[in-house]
């Protein structure tokens, strides 16, 4: 827990029946997240946000899963 409050230090944050919801919704912003950056326009916006932000290019990496 945050604050060792004597509690289970693997205790989820979630109930054990929203656990599935929570896995569920993640699992689909994570796939939003990869369509969304399948658009080569996405992926120009967002060097060009990410460049003027962090004053460097993005590299992109391979993920596989």
């Amino acid at each position: 827990c945050f604050q060792k409050r004597g509690c289970d230090s693997d205790m989820s944050a979630f109930v054990a029946e929203k656990q599935g919801q929570a896995k569920a919704a993640s699992l689909l912003l994570a796939q939003r997240v990869r369509n969304f950056f399948k658009e080569e326009e996405n992926r120009r916006e967002f060097e060009v946000w990410y460049e003027n932000r962090y004053g460097k290019k993005y590299e992109w990496k391979k993920v596989t899963a």
